[in-house]
């Protein structure tokens, strides 16, 4: 098990451009679940876009553009559970709770919204600036399933429960991912985009 304050591994992430990540969307893998009305308005005339953090990190939040965006984005395979999320229903229901303000983490989770999980949840309130309440966790980060992976490899992260991501257990990431962020130096989302892209390589 390794710790993430070793001066190779502290070098690296500070070195990381997380604002310029980008993903690759293919509109044919989308066309078949959105109107040519909204596949247009997303792809403007072109077969492929580059979708960056830097892009959907800026205002205005909550608008049923940006979060279609953030679903290309997430799932960029148009896997099988986007279909339901980027439905015109669905997608006005996210955009509805994304305003409510929620004041903690255990409040945000509570969405009742079809085919829209936990972990969707947290790449929305990242890219959406979400803010609670919570002691020392109210800035978002995205937890997904390969983090949950990589999060077992670091000593950083022992204590934490990394079977499924709940309102304690997200709670638990963002305090540590915070916490060790300022120990390293670097932002939280160098961090967290470290252990998506590279951390289930360290053993």
């Amino acid at each position: 098990m390794r710790s993430l304050l070793c001066q190779e591994i502290k070098r690296f992430i500070r070195a990381i451009p997380v604002k310029s990540h980008s993903v690759q969307i293919d509109h044919k893998k989308w066309k078949k679940k959105m109107t040519s009305k909204e596949i247009a308005k997303i792809f403007k005339g072109k077969e492929k876009i580059w979708i960056s953090r830097r892009e959907l990190l800026k205002p205005p939040h909550f608008t049923e553009l940006k979060i279609k965006k953030i679903i290309l984005w997430g799932y960029p395979s148009g896997s099988r559970g986007t279909t339901k999320m980027v439905r015109h229903k669905t997608i006005q229901k996210i955009s509805a709770h994304l305003k409510r303000s929620p004041k903690t983490w255990g409040d945000f989770f509570k969405a009742e919204i079809n085919g829209v999980a936990e972990r969707t949840l947290t790449k929305l309130a990242y890219f959406s600036n979400i803010r609670t309440k919570d002691k020392n966790c109210s800035r978002p980060l995205i937890l997904d399933s390969q983090i949950l992976e990589a999060v077992k490899n670091f000593k950083e992260f022992k204590k934490f429960n990394y079977k499924s991501v709940t309102a304690n257990s997200y709670k638990m990431y963002l305090v540590i991912m915070h916490k060790t962020a300022r120990k390293i130096r670097c932002s939280p989302d160098q961090l967290e985009f470290f252990l998506f892209s590279f951390g289930r390589s360290f053993g």
